[in-house]
């Protein structure tokens, strides 16, 4: 019975990343310019983000919600970023001053250098990319488990899952060791989900 329910929520899953994709896809770079400045605002007036000192961050890929452009204001308001690196089949966080700590790695996705920079495991807040979100807070993420393992081997990290409005659909099909962010920030509106 659990690998046939395994088996059906794994095809749900491929099938909704497949859509949530095509959606996103047709945004246009103005669009995503829009919606990215209007998380950004939304983010910069949570008490959660003013009470921590380090903000760990993916580097936006393709159409997602922009974490680049938000980098600036996030230096402005005296922050620290840590960003990922896939080590094998975990992800570390390394500290970056700027982009020019970076370079294209798996897939052209910008990562740390292995040079000149420092791993942290310090508490924080851990902003959260995603395919499609539900208001419990559930994650249909990329499939690799990566935040998953990460979150569940760091405490100390406070989580918000960033996207876009149309990412927030009625029901994300999730296992046992899916982990939930606390916070769901979009370019129209802020949700709490159950865990706050």
């Amino acid at each position: 019975m659990s690998d046939f329910n395994s088996s059906s929520i794994y095809n749900e899953k491929r099938q909704l990343r497949k859509k949530m994709r095509a959606l996103r896809d047709r945004l246009t770079e103005e669009e995503v310019k829009t919606a990215s400045a209007a998380c950004l605002e939304r983010l910069l007036s949570l008490r959660v983000f003013e009470d921590h000192k380090w903000i760990y961050l993916y580097l936006a890929f393709h159409k997602e919600m922009d974490t680049l452009s938000m980098i600036d204001a996030f230096r402005n308001a005296g922050k620290k970023l840590a960003v990922p690196r896939v080590e094998g089949k975990r992800m570390h966080f390394y500290e970056i001053h700027s982009l020019d700590d970076c370079r294209a790695g798996t897939m052209g996705i910008l990562e740390p250098c292995k040079e000149n920079v420092t791993e942290i495991a310090e508490p924080g807040l851990m902003l959260m990319p995603g395919l499609a979100f539900d208001q419990d807070g559930h994650r249909l993420g990329y499939g690799g488990g990566f935040y998953d393992r990460y979150l569940s081997g760091h405490g100390g990290l406070r989580t918000a899952g960033i996207c876009y409005d149309f990412q927030i659909i009625d029901h994300v099909p999730a296992e046992p060791h899916d982990l939930c962010p606390e916070i769901l920030i979009t370019d129209k509106r802020i949700l709490f989900t159950p865990l706050m």
